[in-house]
């Protein structure tokens, strides 16, 4: 873990046991997040990212899921080792989270202020509640909400999708937690309000100093947002980099395939619109080599034996594909391609070029 490193996920792994099997949503995901940056985790439905969020603040839908290993440090500390009464200390003061639907995520029985003031009351056990409703008064105005003073009595019904999703912000924020995790904060939004929210996440992220992972399908999103991408596919990181730099020069196939796919309004307008070949690998039953291979124009023998390591490049990017692996064959003897198994992956250092 790098010095400035606030938290670090190594080889976690979460499974979902289910009658029908058992699905490996995050298998082997691992990425960092230094202090005060912007992350996007990025990846296509169903790759692991949700899953990996709730694992972080240890909420994965129990007892059907399961953290099976890995580590998820913060500042150090594991995680993992940690009951579930002192993780009740971690979220909210250290990590914050918005999930991806506020009105899920709000209690339609109880006020805002309501909500509002037990968020604040964590932090302050021994303020008044006169107290407390102006801080929720100004945690309300601070994210753009007129009439705070009223609307405090309102409920979330009465609210637009838009006005919820800030009352969320204001909720995670208000502790002033190290992190904030935003699992696709803006599905629900119109555009405008998407650009007003993503602006206020960035202005409540600078001038708090605390870290930000934002979870998007949308790479416009991190390319105005992040200041660093994780690409995840089929339940790992395959790819991280500085967010400018990858999204001009992605190094990993998928990372490719994604930016490809992305509609370019000064294109010609009779150009269809890339559509990634094949579906998305079964996490049920994952290959030994590497998930993207089936869909993967470059792929070799080597791909589909062996998951490829993770290449560790001199500025701190990472890409896990076989393309990039100095002598990739030479790792793998030829007449032993049929019997590698996934777990072998090791990890390589190498220098700044592509």
């Amino acid at each position: 873990m790098s010095d400035d490193s606030l938290l670090t996920v190594e080889n976690l792994r979460t499974y979902v046991h289910m009658h029908a099997g058992t699905v490996r949503a995050v298998d082997g995901a691992s990425f960092s997040i230094r202090r005060g940056e912007a992350l996007g985790l990025v990846g296509e439905s169903g790759s692991g990212k949700s899953m990996t969020c709730l694992a972080i603040m240890r909420i994965e839908p129990r007892p059907a899921a399961v953290i099976e290993g890995g580590r998820i440090l913060l500042e150090g500390e594991n995680l993992l080792d940690k009951s579930l009464e002192e993780m009740q200390q971690v979220r909210g003061r250290r990590i914050g989270m918005i999930l991806q639907d506020p009105l899920n995520s709000l209690n339609p029985v109880l006020t805002i202020g309501n909500q509002l003031i037990e968020a604040l009351h964590l932090s302050e056990p021994g303020a008044s509640k006169a107290d407390l409703r102006k801080k929720a008064q100004a945690a309300l105005e601070r994210v753009g909400i007129t009439n705070a003073a009223s609307r405090l009595d309102s409920y979330p019904f009465e609210f637009s999708g838009g006005m919820c999703q800030r009352v969320t912000a204001a909720m995670a924020v208000s502790r002033h937690p190290d992190l904030l995790i935003a699992d696709e904060p803006t599905t629900a939004l119109d555009v405008t309000t998407q650009a007003r929210f993503l602006g206020l996440l960035d202005e409540l992220r600078r001038e708090n100093g605390m870290s930000l992972l934002l979870v998007t399908h949308d790479l416009g999103i991190v390319a105005e947002t992040c200041d660093r991408v994780a690409v995840m596919y089929a339940g790992r990181v395959v790819e991280t980099g500085a967010a400018a730099q990858m999204l001009r020069e992605p190094r990993h196939p998928y990372t490719r395939a994604l930016m490809l796919a992305v509609p370019h309004l000064d294109g010609p307008r009779t150009r269809r619109l890339y559509q990634i070949p094949g579906e998305p690998p079964s996490v049920r039953a994952p290959s030994i080599g590497c998930r993207f291979a089936p869909r993967c124009e470059q792929a070799s023998d080597v791909c589909r034996a062996k998951y490829p390591p993770t290449v560790h490049y001199a500025n701190g990017d990472t890409v896990a594909c076989w393309l990039h692996v100095p002598d990739a064959a030479a790792y793998i003897p030829t007449d032993a391609l049929r019997s590698q198994r996934l777990d072998g992956a090791v990890d390589y250092a190498v220098g700044c070029g592509s």
